[in-house]
């Protein structure tokens, strides 16, 4: 029942202890800059920017059966992992814990679902992101496995903030696009499996971000080894 206006609030505000305590390393390395001492501008701006932006864009990416929390259970599983080879141990605790209720609340909610998430769970989730990236001193890793939810953030202010990120069902449960162009990744994902077969179904949709979130993680361990090798 909250106000959308009111929620980005709450997202901003869920920074605040972090800003406070002055969390993760105000250097940070630009492509073509080089090391950027960043000072206040990190807790005041970076952090409170990174909280909010991973909480509410984690949110687009949603609507399908076991979407939500699988990506949930496969992304702080990464970051956990990174978390432990970089000396962060405690974060992996953290992330694992999550990791553990998620896979328990998967079991229910995978297709055909009989328990749903709502932005309770979805926003945790994406603070969660934001909050190990920080404290782990690890976000470029964590920006890299993001990025299907910027591509979401992208293709959800195509269509003005106002399309669904569902599909129009077919009486046998196959999956229609509902409309003619693609305002998700959930519709992308939809459009390339139609390319190899006639009829799709929402568990296969789910199933298809999921290996590609997979290999974006596995990439991340090539693309950024120097980084995390201790």
């Amino acid at each position: 029942g909250l106000s959308i206006k009111f929620r980005i609030f709450l997202a901003f505000a869920a920074s605040i202890p972090l800003v406070v305590i002055n969390a993760g390393t105000s250097k940070m390395s630009f492509p073509f800059l080089g090391e950027v001492q960043l000072g206040l501008l990190y807790p005041l701006l970076i952090i409170p920017l990174g909280v909010a932006g991973c909480t509410i864009t984690y949110n687009f990416l949603a609507g399908f059966n076991g979407l939500e929390a699988g990506q949930g259970i496969i992304i702080l599983s990464f970051l956990s992992f990174i978390a432990y080879v970089t000396g962060t141990t405690w974060l992996t605790l953290v992330g694992m814990i999550m990791v553990a209720s998620l896979i328990i609340f998967y079991i229910y909610n995978k297709y055909p679902a009989k328990v749903f998430p709502g932005d309770s769970l979805t926003w945790s989730i994406g603070a969660l992101i934001a909050i190990m990236a920080i404290f782990g001193n690890f976000e470029k890793i964590a920006l890299f496995i993001f990025l299907p939810y910027i591509l979401e953030m992208i293709l959800k202010l195509r269509g003005g903030l106002k399309k669904q990120s569902f599909a129009n069902p077919n009486l046998d449960g196959s999956l229609e696009m509902p409309y003619k162009k693609v305002y998700g990744l959930t519709h992308l994902s939809l459009f390339v499996l139609k390319k190899f077969k006639r009829k799709v179904y929402e568990k296969e949709v789910t199933y298809l971000i999921f290996t590609v979130q997979i290999i974006l993680c596995l990439l991340a361990l090539l693309i950024f080894r120097r980084t995390w090798i201790i």
